[in-house]
């Protein structure tokens, strides 16, 4: 039998772990939790300040909560109105100039990440941003 040593490396602020430091570090500076991240999206130029500024415009999802003690137990849900939703997507949409990435990170540093996936499709709206970009290179560069 033959024993291994291996490290493993974290993240110090979402906890993703790896083999890599490498790689470790390099999610690092891009993580959705980092509040000094660099966002990978083309054309955005979103500062942190600006990140951090939008996190705080949203509402505390604590104020959705409702609590039930009944005979099934104490038990709690989330119940944000989808007019509530809209209004913080625009307004995320209007002060991070559209990026994605950062409104999704603000999304998950202010706790409302899981309970908008309905409404937010980060993967659909990352591959709209990438075929905007890369359109609007073809046109640069080829004069389509």
């Amino acid at each position: 039998m033959k024993a291994k040593r291996v490290n493993r490396y974290y993240c110090d602020f979402c906890g993703k772990s790896g083999c890599s430091a490498y790689h470790i570090r390099r999610h690092e500076e891009r993580c959705t939790l980092n509040p000094d991240r660099k966002c990978g999206m083309p054309e955005c130029y979103t500062s942190p300040a600006e990140l951090a500024e939008a996190v705080a415009s949203i509402p505390d999802v604590k104020q959705f909560v409702h609590q039930s003690g009944d005979d099934l137990g104490d038990w709690e849900w989330f119940d944000i109105p989808n007019d509530t939703v809209a209004a913080v997507l625009a307004d995320l949409e209007q002060r991070l100039d559209a990026c994605p990435v950062c409104m999704y990170a603000a999304l998950r540093r202010a706790g409302w990440a899981g309970m908008v996936r309905e409404q937010f499709n980060l993967k659909e709206r990352i591959a709209d941003c990438w075929n905007e970009a890369n359109r609007a290179e073809e046109r640069a560069r080829y004069g389509y």
